[in-house]
């Protein structure tokens, strides 16, 4: 009897052993698709629909772009609720490195925290739940989205990279809005081509993350086409170029259909990569189709 009991035991353990390791890898999530974010924890006669109409309406609005770092500063303490501290007062946030646990993420975390319904694009599952990826986070109305996974090299690159494109409505206008985390090595290039397809398709759009492509990379060169749209932080750069002057910098963004207001940076300290933000308007449809006339002859 003692001699079954320890056969199943082992076996039991043996079963046990190999789920965990099955759960412990991470596994690519597909792409998905929605129509709405999910909505913020707030209070009885909250007057967040009234709020999203009058934001739908404003001239002008202030974005970011973040990779958060899943809350963790150049100090080492994991402290979302400081992420959230400079996040405050955006209508529109693009976030990176957005960490996922069984029964919540940071998006989530960082929506509730700020009042703003949030998005979670996770890229990969792990321990049975989505794991990791970007987030965005707006009070600006949605009609839809969708998280497009990108080719990665296997043997190479086991990094799991996606980009999320959301579709806001802002002055009568359909505001596409492209967050994204590119990888590195060899397929940087081939994720950016596909990432910038897909922002020259709209009209009115704003493309931002973590490029992992300092100022100098070639790879601009080869896959950025100046005259086709607007980079927006110009206390780092001026505008439409890359500048060396910020030779470590990683993270931007780029305006089609829009102009820059004002713009500036936070300091790398609560995540090891600065937060960058930009005010921005359309461009009136006159102004936008002479700009299109002169930059095409």
């Amino acid at each position: 009897m003692k001699k079954y009991i320890n056969k199943y035991l082992f076996i039991s353990l043996g079963l046990a052993l190999s789920l965990i390791v099955v759960a412990s890898l991470r596994q690519a999530i597909e792409s998905n698709t929605g129509d709405a974010f999910n909505p913020v924890e707030t209070k009885a006669n909250s007057p967040v629909e009234n709020f999203e109409l009058t934001i739908a309406e404003t001239k002008s609005i202030n974005i970011a772009t973040y990779n958060i770092a899943r809350g963790k500063g150049t100090d080492g303490i994991r402290d979302i609720l400081r992420t959230g501290s400079i996040l405050k007062n955006f209508d529109i946030i693009g976030l990176n490195e957005v960490g996922g646990f069984p029964f919540t993420n940071h998006a989530e975390q960082l929506g509730n925290q700020l009042g703003l319904p949030w998005l979670f694009a996770a890229n990969q599952k792990r321990w049975f739940y989505n794991y990791f990826g970007n987030g965005v986070l707006s009070n600006l109305p949605v009609s839809g989205w969708k998280s497009q996974m990108l080719p990665r090299d296997v043997k190479k690159n086991r990094a799991f990279r996606n980009y999320v494109v959301t579709h806001f409505h802002w002055q009568g206008k359909e505001l596409a809005v492209i967050t994204t985390h590119l990888g590195r090595g060899d397929l940087v290039g081939v994720q950016l081509n596909q990432v910038m397809k897909e922002f020259q398709q709209y009209p009115h759009a704003i493309l931002m993350g973590d490029f992992n492509l300092k100022p100098d990379d070639p790879i601009w060169a080869e896959q950025v086409g100046q005259q086709t749209y607007t980079e927006a932080d110009s206390s780092m750069s001026s505008t439409n170029q890359l500048l060396v002057g910020h030779s470590e910098r990683v993270d931007y963004i780029f305006l089609r259909g829009l102009k820059v207001l004002d713009s500036g940076h936070h300091p790398r300290g609560i995540s090891d990569h600065p937060l960058i933000w930009a005010k921005v308007a359309l461009i009136p449809d006159r102004d936008a189709s002479h700009i299109s006339e002169s930059t095409s002859q």
